[in-house]
């Protein structure tokens, strides 16, 4: 599993799509391994919905707190850059 998730992190590497496509795309791949593996290691049965959620729930939350930790630092790079840029123009 280790290795397909890392493989879709490749997804990261092109320009095609915006980083938010990005994201929602290698959210499914990973949760579709998550779940093929989950199944496979009987962390849950199908039949049981109630043992899936915690799962998923984990999984939504890991990709927020991610989601937000890149962005707040894409944020301030560029208002890094952007300040820089600002200052070369007065000086």
């Amino acid at each position: 599993m280790g290795i397909l998730i890392g493989i879709a992190t490749l997804i990261f590497e092109t320009g095609i799509v915006s980083f938010n496509v990005q994201l929602t795309l290698h959210f499914c791949f990973v949760t579709i391994c998550v779940f093929v593996a989950g199944l496979v290691g009987s962390w849950f049965e199908l039949s049981e919905w109630h043992t899936i959620w915690p799962v998923f729930l984990i999984e939504v939350i890991a990709y927020i707190i991610i989601w937000i930790l890149i962005w707040l630092l894409t944020k301030r790079e560029v208002d890094e850059i952007n300040n820089l840029l600002q200052n070369r123009k007065r000086g």
